[in-house]
């Protein structure tokens, strides 16, 4: 009786730790998109930013 139960707990732990490691991973894969994105539009922020700077300045000298 308690050798069934501790299989099954057992078991229990396994599927929890799969589900669990599945979440994380998805996590990450959505974290390193989201970061990959966060960092693309910030740099092309940026280039259109200089750029925008740099226009302005030539229009003002």
């Amino acid at each position: 009786m308690e050798e069934n139960t501790l299989i099954h707990s057992k078991k229990i732990i396994k599927t929890v730790a799969i589900v669990v490691g599945a979440n994380l991973q998805n996590k990450m894969i959505f974290f390193v998109l989201f970061s990959k994105f966060f960092v693309n539009s910030l740099r092309n922020f940026l280039i259109s930013f200089k750029f925008v700077g740099f226009k302005t300045k030539r229009l003002t000298k």
